[in-house]
């Protein structure tokens, strides 16, 4: 239990919470994350109905938004009528994004949700920063993050191995 908790805490919640490690660890091994196909990285805006969505996108052509407070500001200003999710998708992996984005022909609604609009995206050929690789990075900088701690351990506790001893047991 005691290895757990200290292999939580020097290698995976340092790896989960450390975000300029992490897009540090990114930029230095960018050339090891690649996609097959471009993404569309953006956000999805969704209503329930038509003359929502054109009040949505009229209030958002005529106010000024920063992408990480847009959830924050259609949800002040039109409640539970909006619903704004951050995505990135290659064409093929999600049928909205896909009408939305890549031209593909519109899926049948379903849900509450039967209106919805990219906003503030672009197709991507590659990962731009660390989160839009978030799983294979953190996993490679745990990998990092465990050698690493495993070296200063060994450098700060020399060993030996009885090899008569070993070789009883083999």
């Amino acid at each position: 239990m005691l290895l757990f908790e200290v292999s939580n805490r020097n290698v995976w919640e340092k790896a989960s919470k450390d975000k300029e490690g992490l897009e540090k660890f990114f930029q230095a091994n960018r050339d090891k994350y690649k996609w097959e196909k471009p993404k569309y990285k953006g956000y999805m805006v969704f209503t329930p109905n038509d003359s929502v969505e054109n009040a949505v996108k009229a209030y958002m052509a005529e106010h000024t938004i920063e992408p990480s407070k847009l959830s924050e500001e259609l949800k002040q200003q039109f409640g539970r009528d909006v619903k704004v999710e951050k995505v990135i998708a290659a064409q093929g992996d999600n049928a909205i994004v896909d009408a939305a984005a890549f031209g593909a022909a519109k899926p049948e609604p379903t849900g509450r949700w039967t209106n919805y609009f990219a906003w503030g995206g672009a197709i991507i050929a590659a990962p731009e920063e660390a989160s839009d690789v978030r799983g294979q990075v953190t996993t490679d900088y745990q990998a990092q993050l465990e050698q690493e701690w495993v070296a200063s351990l060994r450098e700060r506790y020399p060993y030996q191995v009885n090899t008569k001893v070993l070789d009883t047991l083999r």
